[in-house]
This record gives structure tokens, C-alpha cells and sequence, in this order.
């Protein structure tokens, strides 16, 4: 029992650094050199932790997979999750357990034990993943990571090559000022951009008369993303007041 606790390891980071990306590429990898390996049996095991009740969900659709006795129904979502980990602790073949999301009601206690086992937490919480074994950062993106990143929702020729003429000063003003090299925000920005053919610099005067100028230094990443749904918005009520008169009629009945 004591190995498995050097078996639990947990990334974090920023919300759309690409943590889940992460922990689905090291169940393919592990997928593969167990296969490489010759062993006949390799279980990934997947549930969210974004909420308690995803989390319970998850644990039953689990005892469901482990065709465990159906009397788990009226189990306490406790109960439930004691007896899943336990099974898949006693499992005789290699696993991987993966938390996904991971909140700060999450502890090691909540997590299944066992010899065959490894257990992987994604989290934007540093004290969820200090609760592990190993933890490792996932830092924020390099202006020049970013910039690639604004790139690859652009239309490019079979050998990768950008259909359309970009100015790198205001693509590096974009993901580094405005954007603050956040994955998330550069993404969405980035299909806006390909999809409407919008100039980087025109994008760049269109945030910057929506915000006002305000500076984005230390904005959490719900304001930047949110500036850059504005400026979608923005599109829509100038190019059709009509659709944007509909939008809000049934945002408001919503």
C-alpha cells in the first residue's frame, strides 16, 4: 500500500493550459508501451472532479463498468466510492486513474489504492496537487508558444505553410498584452480571427475600444476570456441588430 502514494502524481496550472491535453496523452502513451510490452491488460479509468456531483456521477457509472452489485444504488455517494476504489485497488492488471479537474475538497483518501495502480490529478489548484505525491506546473506559454498557438486556426497549404500574411509585432502585441498568454484566450481569439478574416491589428483597435483602454496586467483569465467573447458580441450587434434583439429576448427568458 505504501508504493502506490509514488504513484500519485498531479499537474496544474492555468485553465486552458492544456492539463486534461496532457493527462489523455500519457493514457495513450502508457497505453502503448504497455501494449509494446505484451501485457493482455490495461485499464484507464476517467472521472471529473469539477464538481461533487460529477464526481459521484462518475463513481457510479465506474461500479456500473465493474459490474458491481446493483444493490450499490442505494449505497450513500460515501459508501459507493469506498467500495469502487477498493475494487479497483484489488484489480490483479495494470490501471490508471484519472481525476480530472480536480477541486479543493479533493484528498489522497478519496482515491483508490492499490499496487497495479497510478493515479493522475489535473487541477488549477496548487494546494490540491501539493496533496500528492509528486506535483509539477504547467507554466504559462512563451510569447513565441503563443504566437504558434494564434497561428494554427489559420488556414495553411497541405505542407503547413499560412495561407494569409501575418505581422508578427501585432500578433506578439496580442497574445502578450492583451491576451497575456493565456491558451485559452489565444484559442478562441485565434478562431474569431481565421474565421471572420480579421487584420490582428483591426482585432487588437476593436478590444481596445470595447475595454476602454483598461490595461489586462493580472486579470484573471474569466475577464480576458469574457473580453474576448465581447468582441464576438460586438460583431453581432453591429452587423445585425435584429439577431442580437432575438439574442437577447431569450437571454433574458433564460
Amino acid at each position: 500500500m505504501d508504493g502506490i502514494r509514488d504513484r500519485r502524481t498531479a499537474v496544474w496550472g492555468l485553465e486552458g493550459i492544456g492539463k486534461t491535453e496532457i493527462a489523455l496523452k500519457v493514457a495513450h502513451q502508457l497505453s502503448e508501451e504497455i501494449h509494446r510490452a505484451g501485457k493482455p491488460v490495461w485499464s484507464v479509468f476517467w472521472v471529473s472532479a469539477s464538481t461533487e456531483e460529477s464526481w459521484n456521477e462518475d463513481y457510479r457509472a465506474l461500479a456500473r463498468y465493474l459490474h458491481m452489485n446493483m444493490e450499490f444504488d442505494t449505497l450513500s455517494n460515501i459508501d459507493l466510492r469506498k467500495r469502487v476504489n477498493k475494487k479497483l485497488g484489488m484489480r490483479p492488471t495494470e490501471w490508471l486513474f484519472v481525476v480530472d479537474d480536480a477541486r479543493d475538497w479533493l484528498e489522497p483518501e478519496d482515491l483508490p489504492h492499490g499496487r497495479n495502480g497510478s493515479i493522475l490529478v489535473t487541477t488549477g489548484d496548487h494546494r490540491v496537487a501539493q496533496k500528492m505525491r509528486y506535483d509539477r506546473e504547467l507554466g504559462r506559454l512563451t510569447e513565441d508558444e503563443a504566437v504558434k498557438l494564434l497561428k494554427q486556426a489559420f488556414p495553411s497549404d497541405s505542407q503547413g505553410k499560412i495561407l494569409i500574411g501575418i505581422d508578427e509585432g501585432p500578433a506578439k502585441e496580442l497574445v502578450s498584452v492583451r491576451l497575456q498568454l493565456h491558451p485559452l484566450a489565444i484559442k478562441l481569439a485565434s478562431e474569431y480571427i481565421a474565421r471572420q478574416g480579421t487584420p490582428i491589428q483591426e482585432y487588437i483597435q476593436t478590444w481596445d475600444r470595447i475595454s476602454g483602454g483598461k490595461s489586462t496586467d493580472n486579470w484573471p483569465i474569466t475577464h480576458i476570456v469574457t473580453e474576448v467573447f465581447a468582441i464576438s458580441l460586438d460583431r453581432v450587434t453591429s452587423g445585425d441588430p435584429d439577431v442580437f434583439a432575438v439574442l437577447s429576448k431569450i437571454a433574458f427568458l433564460d
